[in-house]
């Protein structure tokens, strides 16, 4: 047996099989959309936070990086002042 068909073997048996699409999914595919599920389940999240949590969240901010500072959430691509 060859080294390439070694290499093909292993990675045949790290794929991933996704039954939702039907296709076989190997790591850095799987990761992405991992990834993906999680981004969208915290923007899902963030989008539906009562003004009690926000409030919350905001004062966290504040004490943590001081008033007037612009904060930036690089997943949901919100800007807010502490």
């Amino acid at each position: 047996m060859s080294a390439r068909t070694d290499v093909t073997t292993l990675a045949a048996i790290r794929a991933y099989y996704d039954a939702q699409t039907g296709h076989y999914l190997y790591p850095g595919r799987r990761r992405k959309l991992d990834r993906l599920k999680i981004t969208k389940s915290y923007r899902e999240a963030r989008a539906n936070l009562s003004e009690e949590a926000l409030a919350e969240d905001r004062l966290e901010a504040r004490a943590a990086h001081g008033p007037g500072v612009q904060i930036y959430d690089i997943i949901t691509k919100e800007f807010f002042t502490t």
